[in-house]
């Protein structure tokens, strides 16, 4: 119940700043919009928030290139989310040559368990 009510709480204060909210999952017995936190990503724009779920599966890496995204998993409050951690292989977080910048993208709440991990051309890391 807690944890319904935070994510209600983020989903009213993202409205309000014109960022959308996208919920992704890869446990059958929780429903997300997405399945993979990268097909979230792809489909987001500056300022948007993904919210990942706990799952027993381990996600897939993803890149967050060009945008400033928020991605936020269930270990930012562990006492008041389920017991299941969000475990990702890998992250990288760049610019494109074309343009446009991750700079104050944020991540939050999730494991992850892939060594060489990159974040480059950040100018605030």
């Amino acid at each position: 119940m807690k944890r319904n009510i935070l994510i209600n709480l983020a989903l009213l204060v993202t409205v309000f700043s014109h960022a959308t909210v996208r919920t992704v999952s890869s446990n059958p017995s929780t429903i997300g919009q997405f399945s993979t936190i990268q097909a979230a990503i792809d489909v987001s724009a500056d300022g948007d928030t993904v919210y990942v779920y706990g799952s027993p599966n381990i996600y897939a890496g993803f890149d967050i290139v060009d945008k400033k995204i928020t991605v936020i998993g269930p270990g930012w409050a562990p006492d008041k989310n389920l017991p299941l951690q969000a475990i990702v292989n890998g992250v990288n977080i760049r610019n494109s040559p074309a343009g446009g910048s991750p700079d104050g993208s944020e991540l939050h709440g999730l494991s992850i368990c892939r060594h060489g991990n990159s974040f480059a051309k950040c100018s605030s890391w």
